[in-house]
């Protein structure tokens, strides 16, 4: 934090203080944050990183509805955008809001090709707002995006176990099953029957 506060803020250029405002969220210095970034947020609306900021220093000092607000007017300047959606889903998880996020995200993810990490996220979201057979596939999808074809195969069969899992669910999840198995090698198949269910459940996986 020293190195930003060596120049007088007044001194400073939006980087700068961008940067000041960074070193003080890491410090826990949360109301110092919050004067700059709403500056920053003022002054150049257009940068998202900036709404960002504004909404998690929020949620940093317990203003949570103007946290929200924050998000949500950001979300209506910014539509899909991904480290918006991400970091709010995130937040939104922090406050027990589960259901939003995974609508959220799931629309996200719908629209934008996500990374593994998004992807478990959404499987994470998914969980917390007790959808267990989605958030079994997502982490199904999740293993096959880091090449992990038993294990993709492993999380559909446990959704498929669940006894509140609906006939679509049911369909679509055995569709992708043989789907994967179309790209499976002989040993790959043996050794998937020969393991035996793990009983995991998708919140025990995250």
């Amino acid at each position: 934090m020293a190195y930003f506060e060596k120049r007088p803020y007044q001194n400073q250029n939006e980087i700068e203080r961008y940067g000041r405002l960074l070193a003080y969220l890491r410090d826990g210095s949360y109301g110092k944050a919050l004067d700059i970034v709403e500056y920053l947020v003022d002054r150049n609306p257009k940068v998202i990183a900036y709404h960002i900021a504004l909404g998690e220093t929020q949620v940093l000092l317990g203003r949570r509805d103007e946290a929200l607000a924050t998000f949500e007017e950001a979300l209506a300047l910014f539509p899909r955008n991904v480290p918006l959606v991400i970091a709010y889903g995130e937040r939104l998880l922090e406050l027990e809001q589960p259901e939003k996020a995974h609508t959220m995200l799931l629309d996200l993810l719908n629209n934008v090709q996500p990374t593994p990490d998004q992807v478990r996220l959404i499987a994470r979201a998914a969980s917390e707002a007790g959808e267990d057979a989605e958030s079994l596939y997502y982490l199904s999808e999740y293993r096959l995006m880091i090449g992990d074809l038993i294990g993709g195969i492993t999380y559909l069969q446990q959704a498929l176990r669940l006894p509140e899992l609906q006939e679509i669910q049911r369909i679509r999840f055995e569709a992708r099953i043989d789907f994967i198995r179309e790209f499976m090698s002989e040993d790959q198949l043996r050794r998937m029957q020969r393991s035996r269910p793990s009983g995991k459940s998708a919140r025990n996986a995250l």
